[in-house]
């Protein structure tokens, strides 16, 4: 089934909201489990959500980090980072527009992350990137299965 949700570039939040919710679109769709977390520090600007997903011993995670466009003016340096453990390991980053002040397009480069390999160059994560990482890490076989 093909959905039309992506990922909108206005603003951190809401790219991560879109993200969680194509995360959920795609486990009911498999019938996986689907577990948000949401975590924000009181000495942190940043916000934390994961996300795991699961089916039959496979497991998809994301673990991100932003700050909210409302406390971006406040931020000296990066505004957004996370990671995804499917497959394989991707690194993310939240990339601005403009540097100074903040602004749109605000998009998630992601970045093969495998110690000592090259992996392909990084790309910008968008609805249908996302969706098929999610389905390629639950429906793989298990390591060491034929």
């Amino acid at each position: 089934m093909e959905f039309s949700r992506d990922i909108p570039w206005d603003t951190p939040e809401n790219t991560v909201k879109n993200i969680i919710l194509i995360l959920q679109e795609e486990a009911n769709q498999m019938g996986a489990t689907f577990t948000p977390r949401s975590k924000s520090e009181p000495q942190s600007m940043a916000k934390t959500i994961t996300v795991d997903v699961g089916r039959e011993h496979k497991n998809f995670r994301l673990v991100i980090s932003y700050v909210e466009s409302t406390l971006m003016e406040l931020v000296d340096g990066h505004i957004g980072n996370g990671i995804i453990f499917a497959q394989d390991t991707w690194r993310l980053e939240l990339v601005p527009g403009k540097l100074v002040p903040y602004s749109p397009p605000f998009r998630w480069k992601l970045t093969w992350d495998e110690a000592g390999r090259l992996g392909p160059p990084p790309r910008f994560l968008d609805g249908s990137l996302l969706r098929q990482l999610l389905r390629d890490s639950l429906s793989s076989s298990p390591l060491g299965s034929p």
